[in-house]
């Protein structure tokens, strides 16, 4: 429904993509569903039609695929496509360029996750692709995750991934990891 009335206003939209437990691709904001659904657990620990059980915030609603909200959207406002990559799998990318390939509209694509822009940069260069970034080893006690989130945080894979923008958390916006941006020839922007 949000989707359907951004839409009718005209109006763009970014939206987080993700993988079911059976590879099909929903929109969805969290790793977990917790917050959106009052349920336990991933998204990728449920398939489709277990995920379509739940509903959104106390309504209605229930979690779209990307094909559904292509669909409604049909080409009409622009898009902003966040791959969800709490996993390092780039079936996410496959899956979700094949739908974009034959999406009409305007879109970009970005990510907190490297893999989804060095995806892009080797498979489709042509589409426009943005690194997600912001203070982010404070996050999680996870050692390993602490030194992706600190490569990231300091924009360090964005010499292999070469991204057209940075879409950097603006609270942090100012230091000197996002001031870099401009040194790769990539446009910075903030994100709220």
């Amino acid at each position: 429904a949000a989707f359907r009335k951004a839409v009718e206003a005209g109006y763009g939209m970014e939206m987080d993509i993700q993988l079911t437990k059976d590879d099909k691709l929903v929109v969805f904001p969290d790793a977990t569903l917790k917050r959106m659904c009052g349920v336990e657990g991933y998204v990728w620990d449920y398939t489709l039609e277990e995920l379509q059980q739940f509903r959104l915030a106390n309504s209605e609603q229930t979690i779209p695929t990307f094909e559904e909200v292509l669909n409604v959207v049909g080409g009409k406002t622009p898009l902003i496509v966040e791959y969800k990559m709490d996993r390092p799998l780039t079936k996410v990318c496959v899956l979700g360029d094949e739908l974009l390939q034959n999406y009409s509209g305007a879109y970009c694509i970005e990510s907190f996750h490297p893999f989804a822009l060095m995806w892009y940069k080797k498979h489709r260069p042509e589409v426009l692709r943005g690194q997600l970034s912001g203070n982010l080893s404070k996050e999680t006690s996870d050692k390993k995750k602490k030194v992706i989130y600190s490569l990231v945080s300091y924009l360090l894979t964005n010499v292999l991934t070469r991204p057209d923008f940075i879409a950097y958390d603006h609270w942090y916006v100012n230091n000197n990891s996002s001031r870099g941006c401009k040194a790769l020839g990539a446009m910075s922007i903030a994100y709220t």
